[in-house]
Order: C-alpha cells, then structure tokens, then sequence
C-alpha cells in the first residue's frame, strides 16, 4: 500500500493538508493511548471491556463503510447519467439526423467533421472531470 499511495487518484495526491491531518490525528490518537495506559492502574485494567468494544467497533465500521461506498457510487452515477448520459444522447441524436437528413456520401466531409466535434464534447467533459490532467482546446482534439 505504501509503494501505490502516490498514485494518481489516491487520498495522498489530494494536498499536504490531507498528510498533515492524519499525522495530526495519529499523533493524538497516540498520546490518548500513552495518557490513559500511565493514568488507569493496572489492577483496574479490563482487557474484557476493551475486547467488547472491540467487537462493536468490529461491528459498526463496515456499516459507516458502507454508507460512505453507496453515497460515492450514487454521486458517480448521477454524474454519468445527468453529464455524460445526456452528452452521449445528444451526440446520438445528432449522428441519426444526419444520417436521415445526409444520406448521400457527398457530405461525408461536413458528417465528419460534426462527428469529430460530438467525440471532442465527450472528451472535454471527460477532461473536465479529471482536474489533474492539462486542458486541452477543442482545436486541439479535432485536429486529432
């Protein structure tokens, strides 16, 4: 897990803010740990208590797990549906008019070209999305 932290996507290449706020929260989870095993005696230790707490941590994570899985995976599909779905649809929506409206090959210059803009819309948005790479013109993306 250490070798695959700086890979792109990861909760490490979100900022220095994210590295310095689990060191924060390690460093005081620690010392919570150092106070309270030096403050409680040892005879009125209760490893049975812990272990009981234990468990029901055992028990409660996997449901907050799950919540913040399905709240992420719902935020992703609405994304696709609402942005990229209707983008998608519309470049469908236009390749059928042409095709209806065009049916000849004497247009073939004026279909590709509108074609090589419904891909540069898809792509854009897609790029849109993805912050850490650069931008790229739409001058760009129909020369390709």
């Amino acid at each position: 897990a250490t070798v695959t932290a700086p890979s792109r996507g990861t909760v490490w290449t979100m900022g220095a803010g994210i590295t310095r706020e689990i060191a924060f929260w390690n460093i005081v989870g620690y010392l919570i740990a150092v106070i309270t095993y030096v403050s409680i005696p040892k005879e009125k230790m209760n490893p049975v208590a812990a272990f009981a707490f234990c468990n029901y941590m055992n028990q409660f994570v996997p449901l907050l797990l799950a919540f913040f899985l399905v709240l992420n995976l719902d935020r992703w599909w609405e994304l696709r549906v609402h942005a990229l779905g209707a983008v998608m649809q519309a470049s469908a929506n236009v390749a059928m008019q042409l095709c209806a409206h065009f049916p000849s090959r004497d247009h073939a210059d004026a279909k590709d070209h509108i074609y090589r803009y419904c891909l540069a819309s898809i792509i854009m948005l897609s790029k849109i999305a993805n912050t850490d790479e650069e931008f790229v013109s739409a001058e760009e993306l129909l020369q390709r």
